[in-house]
This record gives structure tokens, C-alpha cells and sequence, in this order.
């Protein structure tokens, strides 16, 4: 029983030093490793190298930051129960199976603590896993944070439908999450002399796009700007190569931090 009581002040000591500083959405977003929205699929306990108890949580991701796209994240939360000891700390998140969460991640631990976790109920992420803090932010609506994904495809789905019916045939798509004057590239191998159409949607967060087509020498070829939730832009490459396509991000609406873009690429 002294062993547990030991456990139980060391543990309570870190908890606050952690708390002395509160993390901004910002801070959490740019400095986790991952970002990941999913559902608890089983947690298990352990001893930790260092003497304490640990809870293995693992998560079925449903959408991720920072371009993580394993199905499956585990990490590590300190307190649990291993035998007939168990371990309790103050701000520590406790999680379910079952539970629809969002965590940030520094490694396989959570980023700033247990300020790190959000359940999401009706689609608001909110600290209700035992890790309420003195002062909080109100809920977060988890596109306002993640971006809403839908709004962008179903935007993508149609321009696509639409140069089905034109004639194009599909040669690609991909899906971002992009923050306020931030910029993703990607880059695609295409054939001179064919001509390629490049759908581009985002949701209603983006204050503005701008798409920018590159080639290896990184001379710019051409672009397309939009301040609505979709654009067109048809190229037609001098040679065959690879070349990228660069997305910027003008800025955000209020209290949203990050925007879905997806792109689609058609050819004839």
C-alpha cells in the first residue's frame, strides 16, 4: 500500500507542473506530431520503465493531421490498474472503448498532459474525459477544427460528375487539411501533349485558394485563384515530367483553424 501512495505523489507533481502552462488551440495544433479523430477500439494497462502505471490506448482513426494515415494510433496515458494496484491522477484523461475522441500527440503521449484529449459528442470536442481544466474553452465543433471533409467532396464529386460528362477521364484525387497562410504541394507525373483538368474545392473555412502548378525547375506554368468554394484550372504540359501542384491558403474564418481542400485531376 506505501508503494501506491509513493506512486500516487510523484505522479500528482508532474500533473500540476504540466498544468502550470495552458496551451492555445494554435500551440496544440502546430506542435503536435499527430492530430487524430477516431473511436477508442481497446485500451490495456502496463508498468511503465519508470514505476508507474500506464493505460495503452489505441484508437481507430477516422481522419488525422499532419499526413498520418495509419488506420490504427496508439498511445500512452498515465493511471490505470495492473493486478490489485491501481493509479489515479488528477487531469489525467480516462478513456473508453467505444468513444469518439480527438488527441494530440507528441510521440505515443499526449501533447500538454491531459490537455491533449477531447470527446466528441454530437459533433463537439470538448474536455469530458476527467481532464476539465479551471478555466476551458467552450466546445469546439470538430470541422472547425479538423475541417469539414464532406463539404469539400461532395464539391469535388460534382465537378467531377460534370467532366465525366464532358469527356474526361479520371486520373487522380487527393484530400488536405490546410491552416490559415499555409501552403501543401503535390506532385504528379503528367504526359505532354494531353490536356489536364484540375478541380479544386475547399469547405467554408477558406478565406481564399490559390492553386499554382510548378515544374521541375520550379518555374510557375500557371494558376487559379477563388475566394468560393471551388475552381478550374486546364494545363496542358510542354514535356513529360513530373510536376507539382502547390495549394495556398489565404486565411481562415473566425474560431476555425483548420480547411478541407481536395483536388481532382481529369485528362482528354
Amino acid at each position: 500500500m506505501s508503494l501506491g501512495l509513493l506512486i500516487l505523489s510523484i505522479a500528482g507533481s508532474a500533473q500540476a507542473a504540466e498544468y502550470a502552462y495552458e496551451l492555445s488551440m494554435p500551440e496544440m495544433l502546430d506542435g503536435a506530431e499527430q492530430v487524430v479523430n477516431g473511436r477508442v477500439g481497446n485500451t490495456t494497462t502496463e508498468w511503465g520503465d519508470d514505476g508507474l502505471i500506464y493505460t495503452v490506448v489505441t484508437l481507430q482513426a477516422d481522419q488525422t493531421l499532419h499526413h498520418s494515415n495509419a488506420p490504427e494510433v496508439t498511445f500512452r496515458v498515465p493511471g490505470g490498474t495492473v493486478g490489485d494496484l491501481s493509479l489515479t491522477i488528477p487531469g489525467a484523461p480516462v478513456f473508453s472503448v467505444g468513444q469518439d475522441v480527438v488527441v494530440f500527440l507528441d510521440g505515443d503521449r499526449l501533447r500538454g498532459f491531459g490537455q491533449g484529449a477531447f470527446l466528441v459528442k454530437d459533433g463537439l470536442a470538448q474536455r469530458d474525459l476527467g481532464n476539465e481544466l479551471e478555466i476551458d474553452a467552450p466546445s469546439i465543433p470538430l470541422k472547425n477544427l479538423m475541417g469539414d471533409a464532406e463539404a469539400a467532396q461532395s464539391c469535388l464529386r460534382d465537378q467531377t460528375v460534370a467532366a465525366y460528362e464532358q469527356g474526361w477521364s479520371l486520373r487522380g484525387s487527393a484530400m488536405t487539411r490546410i491552416g490559415a497562410n499555409d501552403a501543401e504541394g503535390f506532385t504528379v507525373t503528367m504526359m505532354e501533349g494531353i490536356e489536364y483538368r484540375v478541380s479544386l474545392c475547399s469547405d467554408q473555412h477558406s478565406q481564399g485558394l490559390e492553386f499554382v502548378v510548378f515544374d521541375e525547375y520550379e518555374r510557375d506554368l500557371a494558376g487559379v485563384e477563388t475566394s468560393g468554394s471551388g475552381a478550374e484550372l486546364r494545363f496542358t504540359p510542354p514535356h513529360t515530367g513530373n510536376y507539382t501542384f502547390a495549394i495556398y491558403n489565404d486565411g481562415l474564418t473566425v474560431d476555425t483553424w483548420r480547411t478541407s481542400v481536395g483536388f481532382a485531376i481529369t485528362y482528354r
